[in-house]
């Protein structure tokens, strides 16, 4: 192999930030498998000396006494012929004998050449998909690189691109070309046409990491997010727990005249975002999930799977929202679902039973 394609080999593994012990090993593995047959059943190694570019082949055999018995000629050598490679021979070891075929340097670079586009692009994808799946579950930056026609982003992500489909994108928000973005890496997908990196911005997840990025207490434990529901480009809602007396959740959150809370709504296209502290007594974390509406009573099913819940007539249409969004995010948010009714509401559904 001549030391043009070695060279050419560390400008690409420098270029494409893959490790040049990667491509030579991925290279020596293609050359055995391309000369495998030139050797029929025996062992042999593939070496490339990485400075030089000269490439060897050695066969390797087991040394055994002169007078062995069933000697495989493929896979054994006498003792006294032994002697010729390595005069530290010792029976039971192996010796390796260079057996490097006449012109063999220029048919490895031929395959060389052929071989290396294939496997740096599988070394290209490994290494992405190993960097990426680090950051499954974490906010990344990318650049818009273009917008199709039905809305799809297509992002630079530095290393690789990604596509942000329209179902994944916050209602509302515009993008062009050349503006910093920031996503979710949902999940990553490995297969025969390269590595999929799954993105999201509409995602509940989203915003969970945000707050997981902006604010030092959640990100050191100090404060759980407990749940969190989401209509992406409407509302959030988040359960919150502080770990400690003296650190309130909803406070340490929004932050000092809302300067917390301000970078993640600017992120997020201007959501509403309610914050909620979490209570292990499902009663009371459900009234806390329906704020801003106050509420009177909740009442559980046996299950906890359903409860009813009463307000007075001037909180109900607070507590189930426009559309139903408050009560549909808070069902979601503690995993029950809740039927909000009003006092008066309330008293005729008892008479109704009664009077069965």
């Amino acid at each position: 192999m001549n030391i043009e394609l070695i060279g050419a080999i560390k400008q690409i593994a420098k270029e494409k930030k893959i490790d040049e012990d990667l491509i030579f090993t991925a290279l020596k593995t293609s050359l055995v498998a391309a000369f495998k047959k030139n050797f029929y059943n025996q062992e042999f190694y593939i070496d490339i000396d990485q400075d030089s570019g000269v490439i060897s082949v050695y066969v390797i055999k087991k040394i055994v006494p002169d007078d062995s018995k069933n000697f495989n000629i493929d896979k054994e050598i006498r003792f006294s012929e032994s002697l010729i490679y390595s005069l530290d021979s010792k029976i039971g070891e192996v010796v390796k004998i260079d057996s490097t075929p006449n012109d063999f340097g220029r048919m490895a670079a031929q395959i060389a050449k052929q071989l290396i586009s294939q496997k740096l692009l599988e070394l290209e994808r490994n290494v992405i998909y190993n960097k990426f799946k680090e950051k499954i579950g974490k906010i990344v930056n990318g650049i818009v690189q273009s917008i199709d026609d039905r809305g799809n982003i297509l992002i630079n992500l530095g290393d690789t691109e990604t596509i942000l489909h329209t179902r994944e994108q916050i209602n509302g928000e515009k993008f062009i070309t050349k503006d910093r973005i920031k996503v979710y890496v949902d999940d990553i997908k490995q297969h025969s046409r390269g590595v999929t990196i799954l993105v999201s911005r509409s995602t509940p997840n989203f915003v969970k990491a945000l707050f997981e990025q902006e604010i030092p207490e959640i990100s050191s434990g100090i404060i759980e997010i407990k749940s969190i529901s989401r209509e992406a480009g409407k509302r959030t809602k988040i359960a919150l727990l502080s770990k400690r007396n003296d650190i309130e959740a909803i406070g340490a959150c929004v932050g000092e005249n809302n300067a917390r809370i301000n970078i993640i709504l600017k992120e997020i296209n201007g959501d509403k975002i309610d914050l909620i502290n979490y209570d292990k007594d499902l009663s009371e974390f459900i009234k806390n999930s329906l704020s801003p509406a106050k509420v009177k009573k909740v009442i559980l099913n046996e299950s906890n799977s359903e409860a009813l819940v009463i307000t007075e007539s001037n909180q109900i249409s607070l507590a189930i929202g426009r559309g139903g969004q408050n009560v549909r995010l808070a069902s979601k948010l503690v995993g029950v679902k809740l039927d909000v009714k009003t006092e008066e509401q309330f008293e005729e559904i008892k008479s109704e039973i009664e009077d069965d």
